[in-house]
């Protein structure tokens, strides 16, 4: 199995912002899901897709874009033998399995991993789990049988439940007596040790509530003298797998049965498996899909955007974990006042300098005549000198954008020979009404030629992946035509990044894979700090906080803001509009919207009005400290990639500073 090189980036699905660490996360799972096909059908087991995973095979091809895990089931007699396979202590294992036989795991779901420990940055890990640092894990769902006979269902329920209250007790005991300082822990703890505290804590009271019931239920055994809870976890699983599939017409996930009561999933459903596509490999469902699906989702063809009870994504809460052991933060961006930085102020556009040097020559150009030079040939003498620096210095300048060809630097030349040739009549006295009028005819040539100069603008398309391009290609069109504009697209390299965030040595570029008619160019190859272009507009806006991929530091926005006039950032995403602070959406915004491009930008272009809201109340949720005038002014909406120029047209302006 080999997954697409730049599988692990950024994505949108269903209109859903799916972030790199997602779909790397995605990666690991999806080779666990193959490796552990291949180890099933090794051993004759059989499984399937389950729930939300089932869910996504059926409607999506792969993974449901906002899910963030992966579900199976398994027939109980193919789990046990699973468990068996994998404990019997012969081999390193191929997986890990989680559930409560094992002690230490309280959770009712089993979970098969491909790691004992939750985060590993262990390189050999790392290679066989395709970068990510997050252990893989499924959630595993154990078909029972249930009876035909509703006493028998009650009997088992009374059961099973007796013992989930006993576990609960347990846990409850452990935990005063650690707050007593009692060192002893609750999967420890026996039936004899459990009699010492009847009368001192609830929880040991109820414990023996509960073996009572136990006891009238199922006359099964406990030893006082062992701990309780590793027997009270046998007799739970032999509970809810007491029946066999030829007693009852269903089967149950029982866990879940208990919290929902529901009737649980006809046999034949699973009578018969089929495989399917799923992202890029094939892994089992049950031929009943349609029927299972329907069942649970009802028409799960209507699609909903909504989350496991889990927090999303999961691997949150392990980052935070990462993080306490490090400085500084090298995941996420973090919205501070202090950052904000002063567009106007801090910016040296080099046609400034040239429009003050153009001034300068003007008033030259105005002073001189021959009276002036009678008058005091001396000081004019002086001037004429400074006039062919200055007349250097212009030259200089516009080096930054015209080539050694453009016949501007001709004309400077021009004049610079004029006011020489005028400077040596001076010096031999031979001096003439036509000398300064040549010098005149030829500022009048250099001022049509910086003018022409000053009004040419740059407009800079910084593209990184090919692919994005067509969210900006209208804007570059509408441009490309203008004869007083340059219209320049360049592709920066771009990286991987390690499990660690540190970049990979390969760089790779899409500087190929670009259209031929956008001409674009490698991005070292253009100057911006030298042409301070009047527009550039960027389409990543995440710096070196992109979890998976970085550009070229070069080309990161809290740098490029320096060195042009207006940064726009257009995101080459466009996500499902929403409202909903409740909704995962929400919780996605944090992987597009929690980034740099947006504060060093002049502008950034989003989709809708509604998306400008959102954005405007994830920053004030994120910084209070920054006025929400400062995000209404940099923050527009409105551009789409299907309109015309015509309709593209005060947005232009708007970008130009030609609008407020």
């Amino acid at each position: 199995m080999k997954l697409p090189a730049d599988y692990d980036e950024d994505e949108v699905r269903d209109g859903f912002f799916v972030s790199g660490m997602m779909k790397r996360v995605w990666a690991s799972e999806i080779r666990m899901l193959y490796e552990f096909d291949r180890f099933c059908r090794a051993h004759e087991l059989r499984w399937f897709l389950a729930y939300g995973s089932l869910l996504g095979a059926v409607r999506h091809g792969g993974f449901v874009p906002w899910d963030d895990d992966c579900d199976i089931w398994m027939m109980r007699e193919d789990f046990n033998r699973l468990y068996q396979l994998l404990n019997c202590g012969e081999d390193q294992p191929a997986f890990y399995v989680q559930e409560t036989r094992n002690g230490e795991y309280s959770e009712m779901i089993p979970v098969l991993s491909n790691h004992m420990k939750r985060i590993c940055f262990d390189q050999e890990f790392l290679d066989r789990n395709e970068g990510c640092q997050y252990c893989a894990g499924l959630d595993t769902f154990v078909l029972d049988a249930t009876s035909s006979k509703e006493e028998d269902e009650h009997w088992r329920d009374l059961g099973v439940q007796a013992c989930i209250n006993l576990m609960v007790y347990l846990k409850n005991l452990g935990k005063k007596l650690e707050e007593q300082e009692i060192s002893c822990k609750s999967k420890e703890l026996t039936i004899r040790q459990i009699e010492g505290y009847r009368g001192k804590y609830q929880s040991a009271d109820e414990i023996f509530l509960a073996l009572e019931q136990l006891r009238t239920l199922t006359n099964h055994p406990i030893d006082a003298e062992q701990p309780l809870l590793g027997q009270v976890d046998l007799l739970y699983t032999g509970l809810i797998a007491y029946f066999t599939p030829e007693e009852g017409e269903y089967f149950r996930v029982y866990p879940e049965h208990l919290q929902r009561k529901l009737p649980g999933f006809r046999k034949e459903w699973f009578a018969e498996t089929k495989y399917v596509p799923f992202e890029n490999v094939e892994l089992p469902i049950p031929a009943g899909y349609d029927e299972l699906l329907t069942n649970i989702y009802g028409n799960y063809h209507v699609i909903y955007k909504g989350t496991a009870l889990h927090e999303y994504p999961f691997f949150k809460g392990m980052e935070k974990k990462i993080l306490a052991y490090t400085d500084r933060d090298v995941y996420n961006f973090h919205l501070r006042a202090d950052l904000c930085p002063n567009l106007p102020e801090r910016r040296e556009n080099p046609k400034k300098q040239l429009s003050l040097f153009r001034d300068v020559l003007n008033r030259f150009d105005d002073l001189l005549s021959m009276e002036s030079v009678c008058a005091d040939p001396v000081q004019m003498v002086t001037l004429l000198s400074d006039m062919q620096k200055t007349t250097g210095n212009v030259a200089s300048l516009m080096e930054s954008r015209l080539p050694e060809s453009d016949p501007a630097f001709a004309v400077l030349q021009g004049y610079c020979d004029a006011l020489y040739h005028l400077y040596e009549g001076m010096a031999s006295g031979e001096i003439s009404e036509e000398d300064i009028g040549a010098v005149h005819q030829s500022w009048r040539e250099v001022n049509d030629a910086v003018r022409n100069y000053l009004r040419t603008k740059e407009i800079v398309f910084v593209v990184d992946r090919a692919r994005h391009w067509p969210a900006v290609e209208p804007l570059w069109r509408v441009y490309k035509d203008r004869p007083d504009t340059r219209v320049f697209v360049v592709v920066p390299d771009y990286c991987r990044k390690k499990a660690d965030t540190s970049f990979e040595e390969e760089k790779y570029s899409d500087l190929a894979e670009m259209p031929e008619e956008a001409s674009a160019m490698p991005a070292e190859n253009y100057s911006y700090a030298l042409r301070h272009p009047e527009v550039m507009i960027v389409q990543s806006g995440c710096d070196e906080y992109n979890y998976t991929r970085s550009v070229d530091i070069r080309f990161y926005t809290r740098i490029l803001w320096k060195y042009t006039d207006r940064l726009i950032y257009i995101p080459w995403y466009h996500v499902e509009d929403f409202s909903d602070k409740k909704s995962v959406l929400w919780k996605d915004m944090r992987f597009y919207a929690n980034i740099p491009g947006p504060l060093y930008a002049d502008f950034t272009v989003l989709q809708s009005e509604q998306m400008k809201r959102n954005f405007m109340e994830f920053y004030h949720d994120e910084e209070p400290g920054i006025d929400e005038e400062y995000w209404d002014q940099k923050l527009l909406y409105g551009y789409v990639p299907e309109q015309t120029e015509e309709e593209l047209s005060e947005l232009i302006q708007v970008l130009e500073g030609r609008k407020a």
